[in-house]
């Protein structure tokens, strides 16, 4: 059975048009239609899944005594529904139609006529790199067509074709392995620091398999390769290499045939990734120039999973940017339109997205001198999403809510705070000199009495910290919070009151 909150997810998923096909298409298939609509319009209603509400409401209701049954079955009668909804959407969908069309007519014996289907799927897969399809189609279909009809002389032909597509197969997975593999060395070696992970980087960067696979003419094999060493240059500290590659992968996407008006979300990702490395490396005109090309393509956008990608994208380079580069009063002047629209794209975004979003709206607002909203912001991120996943971002909540309480005034809470994030520093297996003296200055500014007090230890940490430019760790807590940022502002605003 279905458990009660998936259904009301995936209800409550549905737009505009996916819940008027869906009512169209229980009257068209269903006899019950209406018992099952009742079902689906109360659960609809509900701002949150509430059973025994359901049960009161839908009381005249005969199939209540079988809710659990009965709420399977309105399940599988959406997901059915969604699958005609967008059954012409993607070429994907359309070639698992068309395979369906071929498989009934052959089991009918109707070969000549699965023979045209099967031409016309062919070629709308190999168009859309659908190799695993290919593979169904040739191995399967077109081979019980040889068999039936005693065209055996093509077998060779067919064979040759299914070790043709067999090949792009592996090295869009290769690509794709790889990939996966450098981003996870890249989250390793940002929690532990150990360097093994540097060692095996530079293996999988440098493995034959992978130098070839490299070389691919397939999209997705080329589009993982390139991410790939995008994140073995970022490990190795090298930024104007990941932004060559960051380049690469924009204009790979940009002219492909199936780069920006299919695929136009990674094209999205890709310009967050080539703007976040301009930012890091200072290139402002750069990242000015990424937002640009934001602007340029925001109506390719057309679904709701597009529309966003672009909202989430676009916002979190805007905000940074504005940020960074002093716009805070147009930064003041954007944010409610930002905010107002997070909740509304809130299924359009993976959490991790989301995460990134509320973490830099966070720093935002501490940047604007809005210090509990800043903490709220933060305190959001933490319940929705499980920070281990991304250290950077759980760095940057146990570092920030510990500055945003101390500049909030809730001096009763500072003591947890430093305590979590000197517990959360002490599971890795080793703490840097940036660190351990960023402890001390905050145990200190929590005992100091007064203000020359503060702005005499804000001033040694930061005489320290100038020393520390090339570190890692200090460097990569510079993009979550700029932690010098803050103490020269402090020392400012200290020092002039």
């Amino acid at each position: 059975m279905i458990p009660s909150k998936e259904l009301f997810e995936l209800i409550k998923s549905l737009d505009q048009g996916e819940r008027r096909h869906f009512s169209n298409y229980s009257n068209l298939h269903s006899s019950a239609s209406k018992n099952y609509l009742s079902l689906f319009n109360a659960i609809n209603h509900q701002k949150e899944y509430n059973e025994q509400q359901l049960k009161s409401e839908l009381s005249n209701q005969t199939f209540t005594r079988y809710l659990p049954v009965a709420k399977n079955y309105l399940y599988f009668r959406i997901i059915d529904s969604l699958a005609n909804f967008h059954s012409d959407i993607s070429a994907n969908a359309k070639v698992r139609t068309l395979i369906q069309q071929i498989e009934v007519l052959q089991k009918k014996g109707l070969y000549s006529q699965s023979k045209k289907i099967i031409t016309r799927t062919k070629k709308i897969a190999y168009q859309e790199e659908l190799y695993f399809a290919l593979l169904e189609i040739i191995s399967i279909w077109e081979q019980n067509i040889l068999i039936e009809k005693y065209k055996l002389g093509e077998a060779g032909q067919t064979f040759s074709e299914i070790m043709t597509v067999l090949s792009k197969i592996t090295e869009e997975v290769i690509c794709g392995n790889a990939f996966l593999r450098m981003l996870s060395l890249y989250y390793s070696y940002f929690q532990t620091r150990n360097k093994k992970y540097l060692k095996e980087a530079s293996a999988l960067i440098r493995d034959p398999d992978f130098i070839k696979a490299e070389n691919t003419g397939t999209y997705k094999g080329k589009q993982r390769a390139l991410e790939a060493n995008m994140f073995y240059w970022y490990i190795k500290g090298n930024l104007k290499m990941v932004s060559r590659f960051a380049k690469k992968g924009i204009e790979h996407n940009f002219n492909h045939p199936l780069g920006l008006k299919k695929d136009c979300k990674q094209y999205f990702t890709l310009l967050n990734n080539f703007f976040v490395v301009s930012m890091e490396q200072k290139i402002y005109t750069e990242a000015k120039l990424a937002l640009n090309k934001f602007d340029a393509v925001s109506n390719v956008a057309k679904t709701y999973s597009q529309k966003g990608g672009f909202y989430y994208t676009y916002s979190n380079c805007l905000i940074y940017y504005l940020r960074v580069t002093g716009g805070l009063e147009e930064l003041k002047a954007r944010l409610p339109a930002i905010l107002s629209n997070i909740d509304l794209y809130k299924k359009d975004i993976n959490l991790h997205d989301r995460a990134v979003l509320l973490s830099n709206i966070a720093v935002s607002e501490f940047y604007l001198g809005n210090y509990k909203k800043c903490v709220y912001f933060l305190n959001t991120m933490k319940t929705e999403y499980d920070l281990s996943d991304h250290p950077e971002l759980q760095y940057g909540y146990y570092l920030l809510t510990l500055i945003g309480h101390y500049e909030a005034g809730n001096y009763d809470v500072l003591p947890y705070a430093l305590q979590a994030f000197y517990r959360f520093l002490k599971k890795k297996e080793s703490i840097t000199k940036f660190e351990n003296r960023l402890i001390a200055l905050c145990k200190d500014l929590i005992s100091v009495k007064t203000e020359k007090e503060v702005v005499d230890e804000l001033k040694k940490f930061r005489k320290m910290l100038a020393l520390l430019k090339g570190d890692y760790v200090s460097h990569h807590i510079s993009k979550v919070f700029d932690v010098m940022s803050w103490i020269d502002r402090k020392i400012g605003k200290v020092g002039n009151s």
